[in-house]
């Protein structure tokens, strides 16, 4: 099948400190209730993969939840979710 990556839905995001790599999950929940709290405040559902279960906890991964921007041919009422930026 086709990963949400490869559709447009999922990204990975790495932290970088100093030129390094980073692997401290800390600092992956710390983005992740960033990107939460902003996704929230414009309501884009989004899902965060570190929130995920045992063993496919994905600390580095958010995708657009699916029930609400689904996949072509996928039945659902997205345009009831459609986001207006700009105020207009």
């Amino acid at each position: 099948g086709v990963s949400n990556h490869q559709g447009g839905y999922a990204v990975d995001l790495a932290v970088i400190i100093n030129g390094q790599y980073n692997q401290v999950l800390e600092n992956y929940h710390t983005i992740a209730n960033t990107m939460l709290q902003a996704a929230a405040s414009i309501k884009v559902p989004l899902v965060y993969g570190g929130s995920w279960s045992a063993p496919k906890t994905d600390s580095d991964h958010f995708e657009l939840n699916r029930a609400f921007y689904p996949a072509s041919g996928e039945h659902a009422d997205a345009e009831q979710y459609s986001l207006n930026i700009g105020g207009n």
